[in-house]
């Protein structure tokens, strides 16, 4: 399917053409189906914790294969705390698998508790 069917604006065909970033805010549903699906891999997706599991669930329905997902910290910079240590193995986990994949899909949640 070609982009310029899913996409009616010249300028969002443009730039899919022309660079390998694009920086999309607050689309959901249907349009961000069409998107992921017109975009090319690997993907790089930055969201909120809130919408993380909405990702993960696009992603691996819609392409076929779970992303990598590198967990927010659930400490500030500056607090004496230390992180979860259940935590601290997860993101170590993603950091690992991202090694030993040649193009992986990574989500990256922000954001901290």
């Amino acid at each position: 399917m070609k982009i310029t069917s899913l996409f009616p604006s010249t300028s969002l065909e443009e730039s899919l053409r022309k660079s390998s970033k694009l920086y999309v805010e607050e689309i959901a549903g249907a349009p961000k189906s069409l998107l992921l699906q017109a975009l090319t891999r690997p993907l790089l997706i930055i969201a909120p914790s809130g919408a993380i599991e909405d990702w993960r669930y696009d992603l691996t329905f819609l392409l076929n294969s779970p992303p990598l997902i590198l967990p927010a910290w659930d400490t500030l910079i500056g607090e004496e705390i230390l992180p979860n240590a259940d935590l601290v193995g997860k993101r170590m986990q993603t950091l690992y698998a991202l090694s030993q994949r040649s193009h992986p899909d990574l989500l990256v949640e922000i954001g901290c508790a």
